[in-house]
């Protein structure tokens, strides 16, 4: 068969086109309900609707979950709505279609017998003994049999210049449809390059969680400087990108809050009571606040510790401001300052200490101890030596509230860090939807 007028090929559009417009009513309507549903989860992961056990355990297992679903109902929406409008425009233009095509094709039947018909009466020869009436009936027969032909053409070409138009009305709504689709799932939703970057920012924000409690552990057992540095590098670098994931929709504010708290240097806190001395005794209190954060105290600590047991070495003076020559007050500060010598701010041994003591525990246990049993002499030796420093008042030993403190900062940090890890790698070795299932049939 020839093409159409317009050069197409004449031929039936398929497609279910009730089918395709109650599915695309359907999409819509589930990307709707995707979306509102991501935002009662994104309400609830917030804190901001919903009190109670349920509701709490709900939210540790919902996560990051509503993220996907919203997407999800961003791309189902627009793409249910083009297949709806699709359906329903093939619904219109394929009865008009089948009917000229079928037509057509009918007509297309009859124009080639008359084509063939022709052809055959105009290759036959005529007999040798026709005679001139005979030979004149069989050029008229010749050209009948081409008039009928032509009219059959003619009549095929009316009716295929009916398909066209709407060809055009189902070919504009086919790539309507198709652009429609696109901009849902590319355009539509597009993700930018720190979109894409997520996966990388999780699996590095987790590597960094890792990090961190195995660092913590170190800081508590081997208790060198180096660690506690590096551990408040990771604390502020795990800070940075759980705001990121939360700026994209990754976790909430509860997410950011356990990231400020996991930096913040609780043991500090005890020491409040400097904020009564005005402003030198804020002062005091901020820029120790400070160091614990980024991890320079552990450093500015063994500093202080080495210049304290020289001082102790050194030359003593009386309340004269002169130079002792009394043996005895030597020999005794020559015994403390041997004494400390002997104490080892790293290394296993002190790890006990350190819990409760933090940074400096490892040797303020012993210092406060030597400072208790000693003279005067030395105490107030002890206390010059120490005033103005990161150690000065740990010969005073710790109160309850400074070890209680000190624990948070040592044990329950490292602990919540690994019970998160925990809950993370159980999530995915576990299908979510299904423990929502069993968890919500439970109560």
């Amino acid at each position: 068969m020839d093409r159409s007028p317009a050069g197409r090929e004449i031929r039936r559009i398929q497609g279910d086109a009730a089918g395709i417009e109650a599915r695309g009513a359907e999409m819509e309507t589930l990307g709707a309900e995707m979306r509102e549903s991501a935002a009662l989860l994104r309400s609830i992961v917030d804190g901001a609707r919903g009190k109670g056990y349920s509701i709490e355990d709900l939210k540790d297992d919902v996560g990051d979950l509503h993220v996907d679903l919203g997407r999800a109902g961003e791309r189902y929406e627009p793409s249910g709505r083009v297949l709806r409008h699709y359906g329903r425009t093939l619904g219109e233009v394929q009865p008009t279609i089948d009917d000229v095509v079928e037509t057509c094709d009918e007509l297309w039947a009859r124009y080639t017998a008359a084509r063939d018909a022709h052809a055959d009466a105009a290759a036959r020869p005529p007999a040798p003994d026709a005679t001139p009436e005979q030979l004149s009936a069989g050029e008229e027969a010749v050209a009948g049999l081409r008039s009928d032909r032509e009219r059959a053409y003619d009549a095929w070409l009316v009716e295929a210049t009916r398909y066209d138009a709407p060809y055009d009305t189902w070919d504009a709504a086919y790539e309507t449809a198709l652009s429609g689709l696109e901009d849902a799932n590319e355009r539509g939703v597009s993700d930018s390059f720190w979109d894409d970057a997520l996966p990388v920012i999780e699996a590095i924000s987790t590597v960094l969680a890792v990090a961190g409690v195995v660092l913590a552990v170190l800081a508590i057992v081997v208790g060198a400087p180096l660690f506690l540095l590096l551990g408040a590098i990771v604390g502020i670098a795990a800070l940075a990108t759980t705001i990121w994931k939360v700026a994209r929709g990754r976790g909430g504010a509860f997410d950011i809050a356990m990231a400020v708290i996991g930096i913040i240097p609780f043991g500090r806190l005890a020491k409040l009571g400097q904020l009564a001395d005005g402003w030198s005794g804020a002062g005091r209190f901020l820029s120790g606040f400070g160091s614990d954060m980024v991890g320079l105290t552990a450093l500015r600590e063994v500093r202080a510790w080495r210049g304290f047991v020289d001082v102790m070495r050194g030359p003593v003076v009386n309340s004269a401001g002169n130079l002792t020559q009394s043996r005895g007050i030597l020999q005794r500060m020559g015994a403390f300052a041997d004494d400390m010598s002997a104490l080892r701010y790293t290394g296993p041994s002190g790890w006990a200490a350190r819990i409760a003591g933090g940074t400096s525990g490892s040797i303020a246990e012993g210092l406060s101890e030597a400072y208790a049993r000693s003279g005067a002499a030395v105490t107030n030796r002890v206390d010059g030596a120490l005033r103005g420093t990161v150690l000065d008042g740990v010969q005073h030993g710790g109160s309850g509230v400074d070890a209680a403190l000190n624990v948070v900062d040592s044990i329950g940090k490292p602990l919540y860090g690994a019970y998160e890890l925990g809950g993370q790698a159980f999530d995915a070795l576990t299908d979510p939807v299904d423990r929502w299932s069993s968890e919500l049939a439970a109560r």
